[in-house]
């Protein structure tokens, strides 16, 4: 059998599409940060309401003080950012699916303005005592859960540069990774979400707000055991999807092989 780079192409391609089958990841919240918020602008204040993947808009802002849509130029294809200045935050409802036993990821870029005290960044439920989130204990990514505090993380941060950071349960264990490296880690055995609030940018009852900048707060479930980095968007393109750049991209490379191959 002869093995050709258009062989060895389509196996690459139906190699990626069954990666992408087996680890059926879906999207249950994305919050994009302004592309698809209607009249959202650099500096343009926010309208109240912010749109997930699904098109509702089932997250609020809350709190008084200036918040507004900014440029942000962390990775390609992300136009725009949330702006809060720590005196703001969202909140909406509680997604009460996200249990003890649900293989999921929480998932998010920050760019923090100031490095102290305690900030919640993104957080599902209520910070007194039920649910899980990302948080910054002063220079330190945190994760908190049910009201407990994890160990922090090892990294120290620095104003004004974008981070990715993720939560990731999976088989009864919260993993927090800062740029898809993992930081802390334990069991997740009081997680379950009954009570609170979807909060972005600080706390169900709209404290520990954060003074900085947040992009693609996103929630996605993964079949059971599947889980891998790659799955996380801090090496990815954020609109569009990844995958779909990735096939662009071996168009691409296919195209500029046949103009090769002929003389063309």
């Amino acid at each position: 059998m002869r093995i050709t780079p258009r062989f060895l192409l389509r196996l690459l391609v139906v190699g990626l599409a069954a990666a992408i089958t087996g680890s059926a990841q879906t999207t249950t919240h994305l919050y994009r940060a302004g592309e698809n918020d209607s009249g959202a602008g650099n500096g343009v204040a926010l309208a109240g309401t912010t749109i997930d993947a699904a098109g509702s808009t089932n997250l609020s802002l809350a709190g008084a003080g200036s918040a507004t849509y900014t440029s942000s130029t962390y990775a390609p294809g992300s136009s725009l950012a949330f702006s809060f200045g720590g005196g703001n935050y969202y909140a909406g409802a509680v997604d009460t699916s996200l249990t003890t036993s649900a293989s999921f990821v929480m998932e998010l870029w920050f760019k923090p303005s100031s490095l102290s005290g305690t900030q919640a960044l993104f957080y599902n439920g209520n910070t007194g005592g039920n649910g899980v989130g990302i948080v910054l204990s002063g220079d330190k990514l945190t994760g908190l859960a049910g009201g407990r505090f994890f160990a922090g993380g090892t990294t120290v941060l620095t104003t004004g540069t974008w981070y990715h950071a993720a939560l990731v349960s999976s088989g009864g264990t919260i993993t927090y990774y800062l740029n898809g490296v993992s930081e802390t880690s334990r069991a997740a055995n009081f997680i379950n979400p009954t009570s609170g609030a979807m909060a972005i940018g600080g706390n169900n009852s709209g404290a520990e707000l954060f003074n900085g900048m947040i992009d693609q707060a996103k929630i996605f479930t993964f079949t059971a055991g599947t889980f891998n980095t790659s799955m996380l968007s801090y090496s990815a393109i954020p609109e569009p999807s990844t995958y779909a750049a990735i096939l662009g991209f071996l168009a691409l490379g296919l195209a500029a092989w046949r103009r090769k191959v002929h003389g063309r």
